[in-house]
């Protein structure tokens, strides 16, 4: 499942693509276009949501089109990494161009819907037309030669028995690497240049085919990297009857790079969606553990000889309520305490914690910049981040190493941060950590936030702590950059924005004796045990309570009662009315009626159901009976 709303992460993410990119509904309406899409097509992105994708092609083509865009949904499949349909693509202004577009399926909140990336295929065309129009006029070596030269895409000639180069231009050569041509033109296409996994297919093309379009194949640079090429040719013969093929050669290397990356963002936008709903359901029994815990707990004497199971259970559910963390933090949903923080006091206050964590075979080292900028961060989840990477740094450094911890103030243009999952321009406070430990390779890095993916062996780790780091800092909007390689060391770089706010201290928080209130309390949750342990705890404290299962059911509840009351208490997300919209219906007869709206979730998630308003707060699931005390004493007494 994805947010298809502009601002989002992925919303940012499809603006940063080269192509224009282009997401339908089912009924074929676009739903979201991103800015390439403007620019190619002349449309702005308000004028294209809502009509029908068939305003992008010309008129011959709109009929076929709906019928096999109708099959497409009813039977979605991803088309082969690579692979593209060729068409023609209709501008504003009635112009028409060669486009070739890539479809792939995706599941919305609202449906199925389908991404078209769509590229402006009008300079290649032209170049492969210029080719077969001067073989026309002067022959096939004056064409070749008087062409190759300036073309801005590779272009080859090459044997199709013995796969040799024959010819080659400068942008070839800069393409695979070498320094001259005389370097490509001694390799052989099948052995030095395909990778082994599309020899093969290289080779039975050359037999078979009289001509190619748009055909993808992975080919090796000098230095043994991959590179990804898009090739269109055609066999000629030559005066001796020699057969040869003259070929178009595209790098389509990051073009590559950002379908991955596209596949990949569908993947954790997904995982993360299922993975906040599976916690917060799990923080409903999580809580009702602890709840009754607690409650007996406080009800034994210092001497029972049971309170030690109790507590066995107590911190078996504590480590259940990290778990879920982790998973509304990787979901971005979890509940965020922000404060003005100097991260450069963050890092001081960890650093003799941190060197205990590490070991004395890791030289721990901090570059912090003075006058750092200040940042808006819950200080307990940017703590819990930097130690998840500290941890992760020192497993990657089995032998010892360095280990940096840096800072810095960073001001962000869009020339700087250019790239498809690039920091937007603005200004930066960057927190770095630096290992010179074993490195990562390509594929690793594509997997590494992935909730439960671990390299460590059984028990040496739950695979959420990458998957957290990323959801805590996406959620404070932060971003991570990533760069790693195998045997060279990892940086994770964190960046926040920057605030002008001044650093805050924390209010003290209310003990144990200033839990108590003599209050009538309007208790809503739909969760029967949860409903009945919040109950007990607050009628422990002195709390008058009025207990219903729903919105409905509450509103009818003050209705009918006649004295004061004093605080509502209710579950955001309930079946039918959820809890921001019964604050408002009833604070509508009961002005002045304080509010604390109890979740998993957090205030940003919690904020598509309503808005939150003066005397309302929010606590999260589970709780304690203390924690959840002190919270309404604060919303009672007004602090």
């Amino acid at each position: 499942m994805i947010e298809l709303l502009p601002g989002t992460d992925f919303a940012r993410f499809i603006d940063s693509v080269p192509d224009a990119l282009v997401i339908v509904d089912n009924q074929g309406t676009i739903a979201l276009a991103n800015t390439q899409t403007e620019t190619v097509f002349g449309y702005t992105r308000a004028e294209l949501r809502g009509l029908p994708i068939e305003v992008l092609m010309p008129d011959r083509f709109r009929g076929g089109h709906i019928h096999h865009r109708n099959t497409y949904i009813n039977q979605p499949r991803t088309r082969p990494m690579g692979s593209s349909l060729e068409l023609f693509g209709l501008r504003k202004d009635g112009t028409e161009f060669p486009v070739e577009i890539s479809l792939s399926p995706i599941q919305a909140t609202t449906g199925p819907m389908v991404v078209a990336a769509i590229r402006d295929v009008t300079d290649r065309k032209r170049a492969q037309q210029q080719i077969q129009e001067l073989h026309r006029r002067v022959g096939a070596e004056s064409a070749y030669k008087s062409l190759v030269k300036n073309a801005p895409y590779g272009i080859y000639r090459a044997g199709v028995e013995n796969h040799r180069f024959m010819a080659v231009n400068p942008a070839l050569v800069k393409m695979l690497g070498y320094d001259s041509e005389e370097e490509v033109l001694v390799l052989n296409l099948a052995r030095d240049v395909y990778s082994n996994s599309d020899r093969a297919e290289h080779i039975a093309e050359t037999r078979l085919a009289k001509q190619f379009q748009a055909k993808e194949f992975e080919w090796k640079r000098k230095d043994g990297s991959p590179l990804y090429v898009r090739l269109s040719g055609r066999r000629e013969t030559d005066d001796k009857g020699e057969e040869f093929f003259d070929v178009v050669a595209e790098d389509v290397t990051e073009r590559r790079k950002l379908e991955e990356q596209f596949h990949q963002s569908q993947r954790l936008e997904a995982v993360a969606r299922l993975a906040g709903g599976v916690a917060h359901d799990f923080n409903n029994l999580l809580g009702v553990i602890t709840g009754y815990s607690w409650l007996l707990l406080n009800d034994m004497e210092p001497s029972d000889p049971r309170r030690e199971r109790l507590e066995a259970i107590l911190q078996a559910a504590s480590s259940g309520t990290t778990l879920t963390r982790e998973l509304l933090a990787f979901g971005r949903k979890q509940v965020l305490n922000l404060t003005v923080l100097d991260l450069n006091a963050v890092v001081t206050d960890l650093t003799k914690m941190l060197r205990r964590v590490i070991g004395e075979d890791v030289n721990l080292k901090t570059e912090l910049q003075p006058g750092l900028g200040n940042v808006k961060l819950d200080r307990v989840q940017i703590e819990q981040v930097l130690l998840n990477l500290v941890i992760n740094a020192r497993d990657a450094m089995p032998n010892g190493g360095d280990l940096y911890l840096e800072t810095l103030n960073a001001e962000l243009d869009r020339e700087y941060v250019g790239g498809p999952m690039g920091v937007p321009p603005g200004d930066y406070v960057v927190l770095a950590v630096r290992d010179t430990g074993i490195g990562m390779d390509i594929d690793l890095q594509s997997r590494i936030f992935e909730p439960f993916f671990t390299t460590k062996g059984p028990g040496k780790g739950t695979g959420l702590g990458l998957a957290s780091v990323h959801g805590i800092v996406k959620q404070s909007g932060g971003h991570v950059w990533l760069y790693s390689e195998k045997g060279r060391g990892t940086t994770f770089k964190l960046f926040f924005p920057r605030v002008q706010e001044v650093t805050q201290r924390s209010k003290p928080v209310a003990g144990s004796k200033g839990m108590r209130g003599t209050e009538t309390v309007l208790l809503v949750e739909d969760h029967p045990l949860l409903r009945k342990m919040s109950a007990e705890m607050l009628k422990g404290m002195g709390y008058k309570v009025i207990e219903t299962e729903d919105g409905e059911s509450a509103i009818t509840a003050a209705e009918a009662y006649t004295d004061p009351i004093h605080m509502l208490v209710t579950d955001v997300v309930m079946p039918g009315m959820n809890g921001l919209q019964l604050r408002d219906k009833i604070v509508a007869v009961r002005p002045g009626l304080k509010t604390l709206l109890i979740s998993g979730y957090s205030e940003e998630v919690i904020s598509q159901y309503g808005s939150f308003t003066e005397g309302t707060a929010l606590l999260q699931k589970p709780f304690s009976t203390e924690l959840l005390g002190t919270k309404i004493r604060e919303l009672l007494d007004g602090h």
